[in-house]
Order: C-alpha cells, then structure tokens, then sequence
C-alpha cells in the first residue's frame, strides 16, 4: 500500500464498463472524472509553452470544437481501455467512455476528427452500420492505423476492429464475469468504489506479447512467470490522501 498526500478532487466511481466489454482481457485500466487532470494539463502547457493560447485556439478553430466545452465533459464519467489478442502481432485495443447526457457532443467529436483527417489528407474516414449503430471509421494512410467510433446506449466506443466494436455492444460473457479478473477483484479485497483501477492478466499477457517479440522465450523464463495469474491495482481516497493498493495472484 502506498499514499500521497496531493488532494486532487476526484471522486469515485462504481466500475460498470468492464460489463460492456467481453471476457478474455490481457489488460483493462478504468478511471473516473479526468476533467481536473486535462484542464492542469492545459495549465501546465499555458506556462510552459509560448503562445499556447494562440495555437490553442487556431486548433480549436481547426477541429472545429472546445476542449473544454465540447472534448472535456466526455471525461465526467466511467472509462476503461481494454486489450486483448489480436490477429497476427496486433493486439485489438478497445477504449469507452460512458458519455450518458453528452451523446451529440460525442457523436460531434467523432465527426469533426473524421472531417479533419480528411480534409489534412492524413488518411480516410467513412460511415457503416454495425448491429444497427452508426460507426465512423478512420484509418490512417495505407491504413496503418485503423479506429472504429460510435456511440450506443451512451457509451463512447472506439475500437482498432470490427469485432471489437461489435463485442462492446453485448458481449456473450462480459469482463465482469471473467473467472480470473473476478478473482483478482476478490483477492486484492478492492472496494466498490475506487478512483481507478488496473487489471493484467499475467499469463495471457506474458504468452501474448512474448509471441511478439518473434522469438522463443528462455523455458527457464517461462517457468518462473507461470505460477503468476494475474494482478490488480487500485486507488481510493482517504481523506486528502490517495491510497494505492493492489495484489499478485499466485497459482
């Protein structure tokens, strides 16, 4: 357990997003309200910076909303980013964002970056349907980097594939039932509430980014990273104190 004393007025949260996403993740970081964090980081970039507020505004007037009346409410609430195996030596990634009351902000963030994108000649945008939800596709040249955004029961999802889109919409078996991300949330006693929370799936995780690498892992290696399962790191206030806490999972 580890504690800080900077106050930086933040509430808990209730994680609800690991019941959108599917079982099976190798990573799954969630936070609560980060409209704090990304307005000290204009802050800090406003004195550090000559003419931050000049180029500021000349980037606004490009993307064609706010920052922080347009980009930062979407960050009020529940996110999650989550990973899992991929095709090949691409992991899929699948970031949310719970935007309940803040829907058409969202849906005219993903529009006016898609506009942007094109109109800079940086790559692709287009429109599609998956299970009946509007998804804006956005792809880098030559397609080196694809995203896939929409907004479905008030929820911001951007995923790198279809199928991870499509599984945030209703997963068969979500996050929240997954045996070992139960399990870690059990061991590590985490509260109901918390500020924000990370999850690994140690073992899926070694096996998955060691067959990135391309070559054969040491056995020796092997044998000691396979007793560890997993583990999950959490923070919660106490007082005017974070608390960081978390738990190994040994099998």
């Amino acid at each position: 357990v580890f504690s800080g004393n900077r106050d930086p007025n933040v509430d808990g949260f209730s994680a609800a997003l690991d019941d959108r996403l599917p079982a099976g993740a190798l990573m799954y970081l969630a936070f609560g309200d980060l409209r704090d964090f990304w307005r000290g980081f204009l802050d800090s970039a406003k004195e550090s910076i000559p003419n931050f507020e000049q180029q500021r505004r000349q980037l606004e007037t490009a993307l064609g909303f706010s920052l922080e009346e347009d980009l930062f409410p979407l960050f009020r609430q529940e996110g999650a980013v989550a990973v899992y195996r991929g095709s090949g030596t691409t992991p899929r990634v699948t970031f949310l964002l719970d935007v309940e009351g803040e829907e058409e902000k969202a849906r005219n963030v993903i529009t006016r970056l898609g506009a942007l994108l094109q109109l800079g000649q940086e790559g692709a945008m287009r429109k599609l349907q998956i299970e009946g939800v509007e998804v804006t596709q956005l792809s880098a040249p030559g397609e080196a980097f694809v995203a896939f955004l929409g907004v479905s029961d008030g929820t911001l999802i951007v995923s790198t594939t279809q199928a991870g889109f499509r599984e945030a919409l209703g997963p068969d078996t979500p996050l929240a039932e997954d045996a070992v991300y139960e399990e870690a949330r059990e061991a590590a006693e985490m509260p109901d509430e918390s500020i924000g929370f990370l999850y690994v799936n140690l073992n899926q995780a070694f096996d998955s980014f060691a067959g990135l690498s391309g070559q054969e892992v040491d056995p020796e290696v092997r044998q000691n990273v396979e007793p560890l399962e997993s583990t999950l790191l959490y923070a919660e206030r106490d007082g005017n104190r974070i608390v960081f806490s978390g738990f190994l999972t040994i099998k």
